[in-house]
């Protein structure tokens, strides 16, 4: 069968190495010539293209399945906007029509809960980040090409084009507002009653390089920013994969599935476990410093159960007890797979 990735980097890589090993042809888009060789080396039909110029996605092919994983390169001197939700339009623009199933990685910064409740696909999303803003409106935009995508939870109105400065990251203030855009294109419109769509609302994605950059302030004892107590929500790339894969099988049709382990963990006892690892004392906080991510609070907690019980999902980390050390165990020695840009980033998790 004919596979398509849109955003082949972290997670984006290792879907290609498990639906190559199911013998499936998988092709790319990439925006670098250089990057082009390397999938090709990997095995990967690369396809030179980027999501923001509509130009270049007409080599698209026909295929069976979507996957939507881009993230967001601040090199680029793009906003998120224009990557997260302009990009996804013009992808669906030649691809909605052509494909049977497209799964759109979106993130758990969508909530904007922060007193430490549950949160799960049927809770409104009020998200107070640009990242998790840009999401939600790509969310809502997904919905015109399949109109099957059903609603997950109380949405608020999409942000509109401005929102979001150019080259914004995650923590960057919301500027003036600007009038709407307009819907999809007509040939949009209905060519997606045959398709289906999934959202998969990832929580923070964590695996070998990955979610470990503070390792070097944990030994030297430096304060980390933010409040101990506060909530993570965490899910490795690995369970991220077969979290895609299983979807692509099992999925409702519209449905939305938040992708998350099985027990959310407070801050502290994530850097705790972490400096145990690598032998670095016990982590210190500093809670008049804010974080970088999150609105300051306890943050929320991701429930999973519906993805366990629609996907039949199974972890095989389903907490850091498990999936830090093999992450830490194979960091020394990561792989082209476990290669990702410090410059870029996944849709950001909250």
């Amino acid at each position: 069968m004919q596979k398509l990735i849109v955003g082949c980097g972290y997670l984006g890589r290792r879907v290609a190495a498990a639906w190559l090993k199911e013998g499936h042809e998988v092709t790319a888009l990439t925006r670098s010539s250089a990057n082009a060789k390397e999938l090709s080396r990997l095995g990967i039909r690369p396809v030179i293209g980027d999501v923001c110029d509509p130009a270049t996605l007409a080599g698209l092919p026909v295929v069976e399945t979507v996957l939507f994983a881009v993230g967001f390169d601040r090199t680029s001197g793009r906003s998120q906007y224009e990557v997260y939700v302009d990009g996804l339009r013009n992808v669906l623009n030649q691809v909605a029509s052509r494909c049977e199933r497209f799964v759109y990685i979106s993130s758990s910064s969508v909530y904007g809960q922060s007193a430490g409740e549950w949160v799960d696909e049927t809770s409104p999303c009020e998200p107070v980040q640009p990242g998790g803003q840009c999401c939600l409106a790509a969310e809502s935009m997904l919905r015109e090409f399949f109109p099957s995508t059903k609603p997950a939870s109380s949405l608020l109105p999409s942000p509109r084009r401005g929102g979001f400065g150019r080259g914004a990251d995650v923590d960057s203030p919301v500027e003036s507002l600007s009038p709407p855009l307009p819907g999809p294109p007509r040939q949009g419109e209905g060519d997606g009653e045959r398709s289906v769509a999934n959202v998969l609302r990832l929580s923070g994605i964590y695996g070998p390089g990955r979610l470990l950059s503070r390792i070097e302030s944990l030994r030297a004892g430096e304060p980390l920013s933010g409040r101990g107590e506060a909530w993570l929500n965490l899910i490795h790339v690995d369970d991220a994969v077969a979290a895609v894969l299983a979807c692509e099988q099992l999925g409702q049709p519209g449905e939305t599935y938040l992708i998350t382990d099985d027990r959310p963990i407070k801050r502290e006892e994530y850097y705790l476990q972490l400096a145990q690892l690598v032998g670095a004392p016990p982590p210190v906080f500093a809670d008049d410093l804010p974080a970088k991510r999150g609105s300051g609070g306890l943050n929320k907690r991701c429930s999973n159960k519906k993805a366990r019980a629609e996907l039949s999902l199974a972890l095989t980390y389903p907490t850091i007890i498990a999936g830090l050390p093999h992450a830490l165990s194979l960091s020394a020695t990561a792989t082209t797979f476990d290669a990702s840009p410090r410059n870029r980033t996944t849709p950001p998790a909250g």
